[in-house]
């Protein structure tokens, strides 16, 4: 179908629906002919056809719509689009309330229609002002009750500037702001043990003060606003700090210095202070009030540097010149913590010390300023009396108690005097009570029969070792007097052991280069046995098959537990009695048949 056609189809179309739209329905319902709509678009009519009537037809009657003909110069109603706050905000306690028409209203008409009424159904008094010609402004004329809900009801007597009325009345809802108060504090009501150098927090439960970019800016700092800061939050016991809002509704107290521990603190949040910063107009209707108590100050554990870190009470071997640390875990008052600590011995005979502490007062070390005496038990004691640097007392004391190094002496020998062994040891110690001077100690252990190894001190344990000695022996050790401890206290005595070394632990075994030995038919069938300290050696030659050669060399098979299933070629038992003894000797077996022929060739197990 070309364009043209195409739009002359939609044109007829367009008139059909047209027709049919337009069409009265109490005209004449009789159609139009199909045959007078085909000569309509016919370019040659048929003359075979019917000419048709030229009578006109009448003209369709349009159909009524129902709509109502309205006068362009009429006035429109007005109504109400906005009020402020909206719903969802909440108005001040001494604001007002703005309900925003779509047009100018009259201000006289509109003002005797609205009645404002509070949560108990009574009318609110105020004043009726137009900041717009379209915003009506009520303004209470007394403070209203927070958290509370009020109704401005408009009747449909309001008019619009150009005299149009409210369609009809309306109700709108309008609710005030809530009371403020305190919703958190920390540290909270009750609490104990709190840290001496915490702050202080208080969190509102909505906001107080304008939201701004920093402190400065927090409602202008001027000088009003600075003293109601300063007076939000009253502590008793007096604590000096600063305060600041760390957003819209939480404000930090940090003290100057510590808390005192062991003290109740009451602290107060000020209700007119906060209303006099409320930016919001709700009021906090009285003060808060809380309690909490401060830790006392505490003691951590006693050290003795380079010995040991809290160790227990009872402690043994305390050097005679060791420092002795206390930490705290708060700093501390140095004069009144200095009086309470003691360093006496258990008779109550009291050691002279130095007091010493690091650069915040949380160590205090006490170092003797003379040796104390050896073997002595003292006790180092820490009165719940000592201060803290900021106040209070220790919740509670320190009692330790140590006894020193005894004084030198010999706490034993290995061997010792008399001793008889039955199995051989090469060494021989000396075993003191304290820690000894090496130097003391040379050439005052004197062994007969002379060894030729150096003793070896350990200052681990305070032993002296000697290696070297020779089985089945009898040695003599003078140990002479003169050895000194690291003070310098000496043992003044000596004394003599007299002791037997034991035999070497009996051994066999075929001193072969490994466990595996190839022997040629050509070559050498010896066999030497080492052996030491035994009466006689029985040894035994059986054959094996190549599955328990495997199992022998890979591990399958334990040889030293291994007893071949086969008879033996040969065995053979020879006394060894005339062997020197401790001595480590060698005896030789041929790998003979026992016809003395070479063995056949084969896989053999050879055990002693």
């Amino acid at each position: 179908m070309s364009l043209k056609r195409a739009l002359a189809a939609f044109l007829l179309v367009s008139l059909l629906v047209l027709a049919a739209g337009c069409r009265d329905d109490n005209a004449d319902a009789t159609p139009t002919p199909e045959a007078a709509t085909a000569t309509a678009v016919s370019r040659q009519p048929d003359a075979s056809l019917p000419t048709a009537s030229a009578t006109p037809r009448p003209s369709p009657t349009p159909a009524s719509l129902g709509l109502v003909s309205l006068d362009a110069a009429a006035p429109v109603a007005p109504s109400v689009v906005g009020q402020m706050p909206d719903l969802g905000q909440e108005a001040p306690l001494d604001g007002s309330f703005d309900i925003v028409f779509d047009q100018p209203m009259d201000p006289a008409t509109t003002a005797r229609a609205l009645q404002v009424l509070d949560p108990a159904g009574e009318p609110v008094p105020g004043e009726v002002s137009w900041p717009q010609p379209r915003i009506l402004r009520f303004k209470p004329a007394a403070r209203l009750n927070p958290d509370a809900e009020y109704r401005a009801v408009l009747a449909d007597s309001a008019t619009a500037a150009d005299g149009a009325n409210l369609l009809e009345g309306l109700t709108l809802s309008f609710y005030t702001i809530g009371d403020l108060a305190v919703s958190q504090v920390s540290p909270a009501d009750g609490v104990t043990d709190v840290a001496l150098d915490s702050a202080l927090t208080v969190i509102f439960n909505r906001p107080v003060i304008p939201l701004q970019v920093d402190q400065s800016g927090l409602r202008s700092p001027d000088a009003d606003f600075q003293a109601l800061t300063a007076s939000l939050l009253t502590i008793d016991p007096p604590v000096s700090g600063a305060g600041e809002w760390i957003n819209t509704s939480v404000f930090v107290f940090r003290p100057d210095d510590s808390f005192v521990g062991s003290t109740t603190y009451t602290a107060r949040v000020n209700a007119e202070a906060v209303n006099a910063l409320s930016a919001t107009g709700a009021v906090m209707a009285a003060d808060a009030a809380w309690q909490f108590t401060t830790a006392a100050p505490t003691y951590r554990y006693l050290n003795l540097p380079g010995l040991a870190s809290s160790p227990r009470s009872d402690y043994k071997y305390l050097p005679l010149d060791q420092p002795i640390e206390i930490l705290f875990a708060q700093p501390m008052d140095p004069v009144s913590t200095e009086t309470a600590v003691s360093l006496t011995t258990d008779e109550g005979a009291a050691a002279a010390y130095a007091s010493g502490w690091n650069a915040d007062f949380t160590t205090l070390t006490i170092t003797p300023t003379q040796l104390l005496d050896l073997g002595t038990w003292y006790n180092v004691t820490l009165a719940d009396t000592a201060q803290a640097a900021g106040g209070g007392t220790l919740r509670f004391g320190l009692s330790w108690r140590a006894k020193t190094y005894l004084p030198p002496e010999v706490f034993f020998t290995e061997p010792a005097d008399g001793d008889v062994a039955e199995r051989f040891t090469s060494g021989f110690t000396v075993q003191f009570v304290s820690p000894m001077r090496l130097s003391s100690l040379r050439d005052r252990v004197v062994f007969n029969p002379p060894i030729e190894s150096e003793g070896i001190f350990s200052e681990w344990d305070w032993s002296y070792r000697f290696y070297g000695l020779e089985p089945a022996t009898e040695y003599t050790v003078q140990i002479l007097p003169g050895m000194s401890d690291i003070y310098g206290n000496t043992i003044d005595e000596g004394q003599t052991v007299t002791f037997t070394t034991g035999d070497y632990e009996p051994i066999a075994y075929f001193n072969q280069p490994g466990r595996l030995s190839l022997y040629r038919p050509a070559g050498s069938t010896a066999a030497w046995a080492a052996f030491r300290n035994v009466s006689q050696l029985t040894a035994a030659l059986y054959p094996i098959t190549r599955r328990e050669l495997d199992g022998l060399l890979f591990g399958d098979i334990v040889d030293v537990r291994f007893t071949p299933p086969a008879d033996p070629v040969w065995e053979q038992t020879v006394s060894t009695a005339d062997a020197p003894r401790n001595t480590l000797t060698y005896r030789r077996f041929d790998l003979l048949s026992p016809d003395g022929s070479p063995l056949p060739p084969g896989l053999y197990f050879l055990t002693i």
